[in-house]
């Protein structure tokens, strides 16, 4: 449940980032937004190596809520865009789940080209929640990320 700060109901923000390529900015984010004394949730989609810092909901916690089986990084067990597509799934579920509980107020995406189409498709998914704050903020732009047949 969100604690109250000064008289107020304190917010929290759910960064979705690919924390493989970004982890330093989604750091960096998370103890500026902190430091306004918002909480913040962090979800992990990045899909390529190791992530550089800890999330709330790792990779592994993603791929759950898709339905899918565990993912073992770059072993070509899922193809890339079949990895994109799980975390998209997954982390539409998982916002959905966290906005319906009341848990987070706003969603920020960070990632580079994939993990910005990531990020977006997790911002656009929850419905009947338009009061939602969602931005994002790409490193890139002009990528294909379109899932390869």
């Amino acid at each position: 449940m969100r604690g109250k700060s000064r008289g107020m109901v304190k917010r929290t923000l759910l960064i979705v980032a690919t924390l493989d390529t970004k982890g330093k900015e989604a750091a960096y984010v998370k103890e500026c937004v902190e430091s306004l004394g918002v909480d913040v949730l962090v979800m992990n989609v990045g899909t390529m190596s190791e992530p550089s810092m800890g999330a709330d909901f790792s990779l592994e916690n993603v791929l759950k809520a898709a339905g899918r089986g565990p993912f073992p990084g770059t072993s070509g067990v899922l193809r890339r865009s079949e990895a994109v597509e799980a975390v998209q799934e997954g982390g539409i579920a998982i916002a959905r789940r966290l906005l319906s509980e009341g848990r987070v107020d706003g969603i920020l995406g960070l990632g580079g080209g994939t993990g910005t189409s990531i990020a977006a498709a997790v911002m656009r998914s929850p419905p009947g929640h338009a009061a939602t704050r969602r931005r994002g903020a790409p490193s890139g732009c002009g990528g294909n990320v379109r899932p390869t047949p």
